[in-house]
């Protein structure tokens, strides 16, 4: 009986050693934490580059901007994937019509073609006024719904270089809205061409 006595745990050891690995993991979680974040502003960085060439060859070939709407099945929100007869158009811009999938919060991803004079303009040099010119058909965003603040900062840090750092959610190219109704509602706002004032 000692020799098994010998070769068991007692119960202090058994807490003991739970209790380190708790301690471990709880360590763990803002660091996978960070590197999930990360992982997700890279992806938003590359479908950014990607949209805004996009975007620019547009405007270049049909001498206008349009949209681009995950949330759609129908080729009337896919103007840079289908021919929808607007003169100059030799496209496909992107390979494949966007899909919820190809954002990292894997919820509405859209192109938008408007600049208004609320929320949504850009202040990009971060003066605090707004740089976008209130107009249709002018220039292009990219707008990612459920999106989180951290993610967004991290975004932000990437493609404004920490532009407006105490107010980097109203500044620069990078901004982040947090709607009533949760997190669903919460939004990545990236400038990507067009429509500044001149």
């Amino acid at each position: 009986i000692k020799e098994v006595m010998k070769k068991s745990f007692t119960l202090i050891e058994l807490v003991l050693v739970i209790g380190i690995v708790v301690m471990l993991a709880a360590a763990m979680i803002p660091i996978i934490r960070s590197s999930i974040e990360d992982a997700k502003a890279v992806k938003i960085v590359k479908l950014t580059e990607t949209l805004k060439n996009a975007a620019i060859r547009y405007h270049a070939d049909t001498g206008t901007y349009n949209r681009e709407y995950s949330d759609s099945r129908y080729a009337w929100y896919h103007y840079y994937v289908y021919d929808r007869g607007v003169a100059g158009w030799n496209g496909p811009y992107i390979s494949k019509p966007l899909e919820h999938k190809d954002s990292p919060f894997n919820r509405f991803l859209r192109v938008i073609d408007q600049f208004y004079a609320d929320f949504r303009s850009f202040d990009l040099d971060g003066d605090g006024i707004a740089d976008t010119s209130v107009c249709s058909n002018c220039g292009a965003w990219l707008h990612l719904s459920a999106a989180t603040e951290g993610v967004g900062k991290k975004v932000n840090d990437i493609l404004d270089n920490g532009l407006g750092d105490a107010d980097w959610e109203n500044r620069g190219r990078v901004e982040f809205l947090e709607w009533p109704g949760g997190p669903l509602a919460s939004q990545i706002r990236i400038y990507l061409t067009g429509g500044v004032k001149p």
